[in-house]
């Protein structure tokens, strides 16, 4: 059985086979996306190491952008729908000052939602866009989960490095982020850099792997028949 070969080593490349697969289901929240394929795939445990060497300059940046937004997406979707009536909050943050560095103005986040917490008696549950502006400055963009609506007053009183702006998200929430994660806006500062960044409690997509003859709409009949209430089916994608 292909199931036996996981854990081998490959003698030539020294990569070690993690998975076995012809079906591979992510849950991202109420979301599911599932991929069938006509024949077995091998997951290797470093293969997007060897994957991306591969590729040009150029390549790798739009390989880079297009994980980006998949996470981004996956986060996101993990976090809505939740069992709560709270929508998320838009949050856009700007510095008065021309912080160009990305490590300062990450220190100055993190001092922010410390002080936040600090003063409301709970932690901020967010995914976070840095971005940089036209003059050069950081600036971000945040999705705040399960989070009450406050006075904007009182979030100035713990943003004290610029200005700040706060909206209700009714619809499409991944689409705020989403914007600002496209080849055109790719900073080059950002190479090899983080360009988003999370809180500690949000929930992440779970992928599961699965190698059996069951075709793909009989598990999305298992899936719909879970305890998962309003189930949207996000992409069901066969490959030959």
């Amino acid at each position: 059985m292909l199931e036996n070969y996981q854990g081998t080593v490959l003698p030539a490349s020294r990569r070690k086979i993690k998975k076995v697969y012809n079906v591979s289901i992510t849950q991202a929240g109420r979301y599911f996306e599932c991929r069938e394929y006509d024949t077995a795939r091998v997951l290797f445990t470093n293969t997007r190491t060897d994957y991306t060497k591969s590729l040009s300059a150029e390549n790798r940046r739009e390989s880079s952008i297009a994980r980006t937004r998949q996470n981004v997406r996956g986060i996101v979707r993990a976090n809505i729908d939740q069992d709560t009536n709270r929508k998320p909050l838009f949050l856009t943050l700007t510095f008065s000052e021309n912080i160009t560095d990305n490590r300062t103005a990450n220190k100055f986040f993190k001092e922010f939602t410390r002080r936040f917490e600090r003063g409301e008696g709970y932690r901020l549950s967010y995914i976070s866009i840095l971005e940089y502006q036209k003059r050069g400055s950081v600036h971000y963009h945040c999705l705040l989960f399960d989070t009450p609506f406050i006075p904007i007053s009182t979030w100035k009183e713990y943003w004290i490095y610029g200005s700040i702006d706060i909206r209700l998200v009714d619809n499409n929430p991944d689409w705020y982020l989403l914007k600002y994660i496209t080849k055109e806006s790719f900073d080059n500062r950002l190479y090899g850099e983080k360009s988003y960044f999370c809180s500690r409690d949000v929930k992440r997509p779970e992928k599961t792997y699965h190698l059996d003859n069951m075709p793909l709409p009989a598990k999305l009949d298992l899936v719909q028949q879970s305890q998962v209430q309003d189930i949207k089916i996000s992409n069901y994608i066969k490959y030959d």
